[in-house]
């Protein structure tokens, strides 16, 4: 994002999922300067976050591929700064409701 567009908007949130387990390089690029990070879920394991968070701050639910490693991370989460719930989607009808509900 540009730093013009930083300075319009305020605050900048970068939101990634389904990670796997692998960060791409282009993601610190990407996230340069936001303000919060969001991962909805399949993350893959605890060095992604760990990535992650060395860029922002990080709000993570688990996803329906993260095991074990995961159960201490919620399987929902509303961040309440900008009033957002976030929630693995593990089916197209529930993708298409949330994509009506927008």
């Amino acid at each position: 994002m540009s730093s013009e567009a930083q300075k319009q908007d305020g605050f900048v949130v970068g939101v990634i999922s389904d990670t796997h387990g692998h960060l791409r390089p282009e993601v610190a690029k990407a996230f340069a300067g936001v303000d919060l990070i969001i991962h909805a879920g399949d993350i893959g394991n605890h060095e992604v976050l760990e990535a992650l968070r060395a860029i922002a701050p990080v709000h993570a639910v688990r996803g329906n591929m993260d095991g074990g490693w995961a159960h201490g991370l919620p399987a929902t989460e509303v961040v309440e700064k900008f009033m957002c719930c976030m929630m693995p989607i593990s089916s197209t009808w529930t993708r298409l409701q949330l994509a009506l509900s927008l």
